[in-house]
């Protein structure tokens, strides 16, 4: 629970000095950059806590335990919005607020949920 709460601070303390730069289109394009770094070590850590237990998300089963089909298709959904947002953003660098947003909520959700993993055993 105390880990919970830590992930949704520190998310919360990177939005904060986010939005007092606004007007500067710059600052918003740094956070975004670290709002993808973020995403990355959430879907890693994700990942990494639900290796070998059972997948209860049908979209990622490939089989009956997550493994590196599940694995796969998670990195592959990463991949392609990571791109589409480098896409979009290059088109409009207005964006960028939104898309560092939405990052940092993904993060805080991949990472309750990794926390909630590490919590399953694996079944033998």
């Amino acid at each position: 629970m105390y880990r919970t709460i830590a992930i949704l601070l520190l998310t919360i303390g990177l939005l904060v000095p986010a939005a007092s730069a606004a007007e500067r289109p710059s600052r918003w394009r740094g956070v975004w950059r670290v709002s993808q770094a973020l995403l990355c070590g959430a879907n890693a850590a994700d990942i990494a806590s639900s290796w070998g237990k059972t997948e209860a998300n049908p979209l990622l089963r490939t089989g009956s335990r997550f493994s590196y089909g599940s694995m796969a298709i998670k990195l592959g959904a990463l991949t392609g919005s990571l791109a589409a947002q480098h896409y979009l953003i290059r088109k409009n660098p207005a964006h960028a607020p939104l898309f560092a947003s939405a990052n940092l909520a993904a993060t805080a959700a991949l990472a309750i949920v990794a926390e909630h993993n590490m919590h399953i055993p694996k079944p033998n």
